[in-house]
Formats: C-alpha cells, sequence, structure tokens
C-alpha cells in the first residue's frame, strides 16, 4: 500500500489557497478602482451636465437681458428722455416680461410664471422666477463722451473722426432659473448696462436722412476737416474725393439713382491707414486717397465679398449696413417712418424696388415727410390718455417727442409775421435747461414782447415787410423774383416772393445791448424762430402743413451775426435762426474776416466768427453782389455773383431725384440764382438733410435763366467740435456695455435700489 505524501499535497493545497486569496483580493481591489471609476464618471457627468445646466440658465438671463434692452430701444426710438421714477418695477411704465417673450420662455426649461404681473414690492420682485429690471443712471442726465480716433477701441468704429456724443445709460438686471428633474435647478444672475448715444447733428461733414447723390459737373472734394457723412443711402460719381469716412445702413454706389443706366464713374475714398485727420494742403492730391477696382469695377455694394474689400481697402473708411450700421434719427422721427411703412404695405402700397428691395429714393420722394416737422410752427403735445392702446400711445409719444425738439419750440424768441397786415409779434419762449416748457393743456408757455414799446422808432426795427411788385424794364421794386420757383418763366406768379427781411446788424445790435430794461438777457438762448404763414391743413398722415409759397424770409447785412456772448459769458455762443418756409441769405454770412478762420478767436472774441445754424424748408446762397431789383431778369449776365463766404450749419430739404430728374445732389444742395461762373462760394459748416421740401418744391433745374454752378471752396466747420451751433438735435444710437454676471448676494443688494 502505497502511502501519501501528506506534506506534499499540503504545499499545492496552500498555494492553491494563496492564489485564490489574490485572486480574491485583487477582484476586490479592482472593483473597488472600477467602482470608484464608475462613480467618478458618474459624478463628473453628473457635474457636467449641472454646468451645462448653469449655462442654459445663463443664456435665458442674457435672453431677458436682451428682451429688457429691446423694450427699451423702442422706447428710446420714441421718447427724448426716460427718468428714474418711470423705472421702478411696479410702475405701469417699467420694464417687463411681456407675453410673446413668455409664450417662447415656455417652450424652455426656463421657470416662467403662469400669469405674470409686475409685482408690488422687492420680496414679490426677487421672488419671480425670472425677472427683470431697470436703474437709471446719474437720475438719467447726460454724460458727455468725447470719442477719440486715437484711442484704439474695438467697439468706437470712428477711424479718424472725433466724435462727442451725450451718454445716458440704463442698468438693467435679471435672473433666470431652469429646472431638470435628476439634478435640480440652477439660477444665473446677470447685469448690462444700455447706452443711449445723441450725436451733434453738426459734427457730421453731411447728414441725410435719406438717398444721398453726388455728381457734380467739376472735381469736388468733400468733407475736409474730418466730420463724417451720414446717409440712408448713397449715390457717388464724377470724381468724388471723399476726405472723411463714410457711414450708411443702406448701400455705396457708384452711378445715378434717377438715371436707369450704371455709370462707370471713380471715386475717391480716404485710406485711414494713411489718415491722420486733418485737412490736406492740396485737397486735390490722391496722396492718401484710394480708389480700388475689381474685374473692372469700382468697389461697391453688390459685388461678392464687400463687406471684407471695403474694410481691406479703406481701413473703416467706408461702413455700410454689411458692416453693422444702423439708421440713425432725432427722435421719433424712425419710428414713425417704420410706422407709417408698415400702414402703407399692409393697405397694399411698398416702396420696393423692381427686385423687392426697399428704395430710399422713392420714399424720400413718396412717403411720409415726417422730418418737415422739426421746423415747423408749435402744435402743442398731445394727450396721451386719449390713446386706446399701447400702438396709438406709441404714436402720440412720438408725435410729442418732435414737438419738444421743434425749433420752434425751442427757440428763446419767436417771431410771428401776419401776411394780412405786415405785422410782426415777438414772443418769449422760456425754457429749463433747453427744454420748453408746457402748460397743463400742453400749450407752449410763452410771453408776448411789446413791440411798439420796444421798438418806438421805426428805424430800431430789424425787419421789414416787402410785398412782390414790379417795376419798368423788368425791375423788381420790392420782394424778389425766383426763376427756379417760377419753372424759368418772368411771367410767371409763382416766382414772385413776398419777403420778411431781416438785417442781421441791427438784430445784433438789440440782442448784445447791455443794460436795457426791455431785454431780460436771462432767457436768451441763441435761438431765433420766424414763423411764416401757413398753407391750409390738408390732413395728411404726416400731420406736415407747408408754409405758404409766396412768402420766404431773407437775411442781409449778416457779416457779423447777433452773439449774446459777447456781453454776457454765461449766454450761449453763436446763433440758431429757423423758420418754417424758405430761406434766402444775401451775402458773406458770419464771417468777419472772410475765407480766413481762426480758431484762436472762434466763438470767443468780441466780433468773431460764431457757431451758427440756418434752418428753413429751402435755403438760397446769394452773393455779395446780389440785388433784389435786378431778380427778375432773365439774362443772367444782369445776375452775376461775387466771392462770397458762408459760415453757418444749414439744415434744409431738397426736391428728391425721380427717373430722368436729378434731385441737383449735394453740390447743389443749397440753391442758387446767380451767373456764379468763376467766383467762389467758401462755406465750411455742416449739410443736414431731415426732410424734403414742401413749400419750394420746383425741380432742380441748371443754367440761364435759373444759375450757373460757383466753385466750391466746401468744408467741415472743424470749430463745431468745440462750440455746437445752439439747440442742437441730434441723431440717436444705442449700444450695450459692462455685462457682468452677479452672484444671488450682489443681485439683490442690486436690484433692491429698483424700489
Amino acid at each position: 500500500m502505497i502511502m501519501k505524501n501528506p506534506t506534499a499535497g499540503h504545499k499545492h493545497s496552500s498555494r492553491r489557497g494563496s492564489t485564490l486569496i489574490v485572486v480574491i483580493m485583487l477582484t476586490v481591489v479592482a472593483g473597488t478602482i472600477i467602482g470608484s471609476l464608475l462613480s467618478f464618471s458618474l459624478t463628473e457627468a453628473k457635474l457636467n451636465r449641472a454646468d451645462m445646466l448653469y449655462n442654459e440658465a445663463r443664456l435665458a438671463a442674457e435672453s431677458t437681458l436682451q428682451h429688457g434692452m429691446a423694450q427699451l430701444r423702442r422706447r428710446f426710438d420714441r421718447v427724448r428722455q426716460i427718468s428714474p421714477a418711470e423705472m421702478e418695477p411696479n410702475r405701469a411704465s417699467s420694464l417687463q416680461l411681456e407675453p410673446g417673450f413668455l409664450n417662447i420662455a415656455r417652450t424652455t426649461r426656463m421657470q416662467v410664471p403662469s400669469d405674470y404681473s409686475r409685482p408690488a414690492g422687492l420680496d414679490e420682485f426677487l421672488g419671480e422666477p425670472t425677472i427683470l429690471g431697470g436703474l437709471v443712471v446719474n437720475d438719467g442726465n447726460p454724460v458727455n463722451l468725447l470719442i477719440d480716433p486715437n484711442t484704439p477701441l474695438p467697439e468706437d468704429g470712428n477711424p479718424g473722426v472725433p466724435i462727442n456724443t451725450d451718454v445716458r445709460e440704463v442698468r438693467i438686471y435679471a435672473k433666470a432659473t431652469v429646472n431638470e428633474a435628476a439634478i435640480g435647478s440652477r439660477t444665473a444672475y446677470v447685469e448690462q448696462t444700455f447706452q443711449v448715444l445723441d450725436r451733434s447733428l453738426f459734427q457730421n461733414t453731411v447728414f441725410y436722412n435719406g438717398l444721398l447723390e453726388v455728381f457734380p459737373g467739376a472735381d469736388m472734394n468733400l468733407g475736409q476737416g474730418g466730420g463724417p457723412i451720414y446717409a440712408k443711402d448713397t449715390r457717388f460719381g464724377n470724381n468724388v474725393r471723399i476726405h472723411t469716412r463714410i457711414e450708411t445702413p443702406g448701400d455705396f454706389r457708384i452711378g445715378r439713382y434717377h438715371n436707369s443706366g450704371d455709370r462707370n464713374d471713380t471715386v475717391y475714398l480716404t485710406d485711414f491707414r494713411k489718415f491722420d485727420g486733418s485737412t490736406p494742403s492740396d485737397p486735390s492730391s490722391a496722396g492718401y486717397l484710394t480708389s480700388v477696382f475689381v474685374d473692372g469695377e469700382q468697389i461697391q455694394t453688390g459685388l461678392p465679398a464687400f463687406r471684407e474689400l471695403a474694410l481691406q481697402t479703406y481701413a473703416g473708411g467706408l461702413l455700410t449696413g454689411e458692416h453693422g450700421i444702423t439708421g440713425q434719427a432725432a427722435v421719433g422721427l424712425e419710428f414713425l417712418e417704420e410706422l407709417a411703412i408698415s400702414d402703407a404695405e399692409a393697405s397694399g402700397i411698398d416702396f420696393n424696388d423692381s427686385e423687392g428691395n426697399f428704395d430710399q429714393g422713392r420714399y424720400d420722394r413718396e412717403g411720409g415727410n415726417f422730418g418737415h416737422l422739426l421746423i415747423e410752427p408749435s402744435r402743442g403735445l398731445a394727450d396721451l390718455s386719449v390713446a386706446t392702446n399701447d400702438a396709438e400711445r406709441a404714436s402720440l409719444e412720438a408725435f410729442n417727442s418732435i414737438e419738444q425738439n421743434k425749433w420752434s419750440n425751442r427757440s428763446s424768441l419767436a417771431i410771428e409775421l401776419d401776411p394780412v397786415t405786415g405785422d410782426i409779434a415777438m414772443f418769449h419762449q422760456p425754457t429749463d435747461g433747453n427744454e420748453p416748457q408746457f402748460d397743463s393743456s400742453g400749450n407752449r408757455v410763452r410771453t408776448e414782447i411789446n413791440v411798439n414799446t420796444i421798438f418806438s422808432a421805426a428805424e430800431d426795427r430789424f425787419w421789414e415787410v416787402e410785398y412782390f411788385s414790379n417795376g419798368r424794364g423788368g425791375k423788381v421794386e420790392s420782394g424778389l423774383y425766383d426763376f427756379r420757383q417760377a419753372g424759368g418763366k418772368p411771367s410767371r406768379d409763382d416766382g414772385e416772393i413776398n419777403l420778411l427781411r431781416i438785417d442781421m446788424g441791427k438784430m445784433r445790435e438789440w440782442v448784445e445791448e447791455s443794460g436795457s430794461a426791455t431785454f431780460d438777457e436771462a432767457w436768451w438762448n441763441g435761438g431765433v424762430y420766424v414763423q411764416l404763414p401757413e398753407g391750409s391743413d390738408t390732413g395728411r398722415d404726416d400731420n406736415v402743413i407747408p408754409a405758404g409759397q409766396n412768402w420766404a424770409v431773407q437775411l442781409h447785412n449778416g457779416q457779423t451775426i447777433p452773439n449774446r456772448a459777447a456781453v454776457d459769458n454765461d449766454a450761449p455762443r453763436g446763433l440758431t435762426l429757423s423758420t418754417n418756409g424758405a430761406l434766402y441769405v444775401q451775402g458773406t454770412y458770419n464771417a468777419p474776416n472772410g475765407e480766413t478762420l481762426d480758431l484762436d478767436s472762434y466763438a470767443v472774441a468780441d466780433g468773431a466768427e460764431m457757431p451758427a445754424a440756418l434752418i428753413g424748408d429751402a435755403i438760397m446762397l446769394l452773393s455779395d453782389a446780389w440785388d433784389n431789383r435786378n431778380s427778375g431778369q432773365k439774362n443772367l449776365n444782369d445776375r452775376k455773383a461775387a466771392d462770397t463766404t458762408v459760415s453757418a450749419a444749414l439744415v434744409t430739404g431738397n426736391v428728391p431725384s425721380a427717373q430722368g430728374k436729378y434731385s441737383g445732389g449735394l453740390e447743389n444742395y443749397p440753391r442758387f440764382l446767380e451767373k456764379w461762373s468763376g467766383r467762389t462760394l467758401t462755406y465750411r459748416g455742416s449739410l443736414i438733410r431731415l426732410f424734403r421740401s414742401e413749400s419750394f418744391a420746383k425741380k432742380w433745374v441748371y443754367g440761364g435763366p435759373y444759375y450757373t454752378a460757383p466753385k466750391r471752396n466746401w468744408s467741415f466747420h472743424t470749430g463745431y467740435r468745440q462750440f455746437s451751433p445752439p439747440l442742437d438735435t441730434g441723431p440717436r444710437s444705442f449700444r450695450q456695455v459692462y455685462f457682468k454676471e452677479l452672484t444671488r448676494a450682489e443681485f439683490e443688494d442690486a436690484v433692491a435700489d429698483l424700489f
């Protein structure tokens, strides 16, 4: 019998046991590691989902901010200013979550109330699932900001052109909560500042609330001095040289709007890589001007990759809608135009071209003319309580903003002509910080000035009324004759113009008179409004009532203009004279030193050139050689011009182009009635088109017996950067800045200031 070896068997069994223990241990360790890895993966996935949920909440909060800023933009498009009280969350005028926004939000994982109403207090406000608020910074008062082109701010978009802007700010707060069953909820708190920017109209070389055309017969330099050019749409040609930036929300095109065929003109634009903002010693030189052709066609809207080509070629000197430029307009105008276009479309009328694109030229010619309201007499504020719905209220708010912006309401001195008797009435119109004052019925507050007492002697009066009359040999004895209004025929009555003639030298004597008991210097704000007789109210949808076609204001003896600051350091410098009708400017205006501008004395020294603006339905510039008596002579040799200088911003209208009929373009924007051949009109100022002409609306015609063009020595008035003409009314734009995420504590502390 063979005996088993007990030692050998034990060793084998022990080895197997040891192996099993190791396997078990390894299994346990591996299981632990795998479990840990699985747990870690699950935790990381959960954390990732939580992070994604928070990002979703942050995006939801940002969308709520955008919703609030859209409301602010709509409000500021039609209301001049928002007070801090209006922004309190429990007021009817506060920012709110509108039904459209809530309906969209309910399709997401955002917590939104089933029945939203404005919160009554802070606790309820903080308890809302999604909230929106606003705080007007600095009590809504604007802070002036100079955008310096030498500071490389990515958002300024103003290469080479300094811009002064009045900035108002509204700070908006929002929170959003999103839910996921497996994770719970996440809430994000955010803050954004919304800026309202009001620029000076008079810091532009050109501001065209419509289609800008420039096609001079001779070479023309434009933008010397550096003021930007803005227009809703542009057409350039005929060797125009642009020495500043162009901005348009529309197109930049070469070729005339009013002709069916395109033209292959050359337009030279500033290359801002070489531009230092100064006027070249030889503006006709192409030293820093460039014009680039692609496949034989000059760079213009419609070319492939136009956006990039324009940026690369002109380094920011040409910016269009493709570069993010949006429309600019005085408060209320853009809003009312949009309403009018929408109403026209609803009734089957559109302003589109044959390709279905909006035709700015057609709208200028046939659409609403809301900008003309800015030069019309005071109508009084509308009662907002009569509105039966939000749309009606918004429209009335926009019309009220225009009413508050009218030069007739903002000027401290109003002059009214009685066309039957020829009598003049004058009114003092008080302002509060240049804001017009209205009584409880919405009427302009004003006090009549006793003209007969102040100007008891006829020779002291700075005005005279002339009814048109003809003498022998075609000489005009009184008033003047305008061949454009007459369609070129001296026998037509349309050309016979009655005049309210204003002697600017005599007005200056009165305005600058010190120590007189008849003159209260405290109320002077540099604005004079002259109201001419109006035509009948036709009940137009745009509410425009034009002045009569046979009356106009004529300014003369204006080489040195009235300037109250010469005797009162606290008074505004310069003069803005406006009228609802046509305006003839006879001779050198506001240029005591002729063609020379001395910036060291500009708007400072007595008798120096002053900031000035002239505003009217149409503006005719007459030379130093002009004589009303020769105005009816059909032979242009009887109306020869002399070299003349005008220093003033011009705010006026034009007669827009139609098919086959040119508007005259910017080169003929100020109108002429003389033989200017070989003579120079030196002009420095700012050319502003806010409307089409209504009173003097005969089409542009060139040559005899109308006029021939001057040599155009035109430039932007660089002095406006320091002193703008009184009663500026600027275009408004918007931007969002200073986005910030907040903690819950920061958020609650901030919104506590809203109540």
